[in-house]
């Protein structure tokens, strides 16, 4: 079976170049240009706080695009919510971390909550 000459999505790349960009526009992200009003952090739209290197890059995300709204939702939430996206609007990475299971000799990757081995 050929293999597909797409490059692999490398998530590490996204977020450096992503940060080279906020710098390039002059906004030292280590620095807190804006004013604490409401909360600063970005906020999954259930209303769980993201952690880590998401709320860094959601928060430079939401200063730099001038949102007031510190929510963030993927794209099918949005629709099961009836809401709108915005002509033009991207779409920002975020990084998720969570262990894997997969079965002796099975090609398939199970997620935590598949109990299809005993074994990590």
């Amino acid at each position: 079976m050929a293999r597909s000459r797409t490059p692999k999505f490398d998530a590490s790349e996204v977020i450096t170049n992503e940060i080279i960009r906020i710098i390039e526009r002059g906004v030292l992200p280590w620095r807190k240009p804006w004013t604490a009003g409401g909360s600063s952090r970005p906020l999954r739209v259930g209303g769980e706080p993201y952690q880590g290197v998401n709320n860094f890059l959601l928060t430079m995300r939401t200063v730099m695009a001038g949102h007031s709204s510190p929510f963030w939702m993927t794209l099918p939430q949005a629709n099961a919510l009836d809401a709108k996206v915005r002509k033009g609007e991207k779409s920002s990475v975020v990084v998720y971390y969570g262990q894997s299971r997969r079965d002796a000799g099975d090609e398939h990757v199970h997620s935590d909550g598949d109990d299809h081995s005993e074994e990590a």
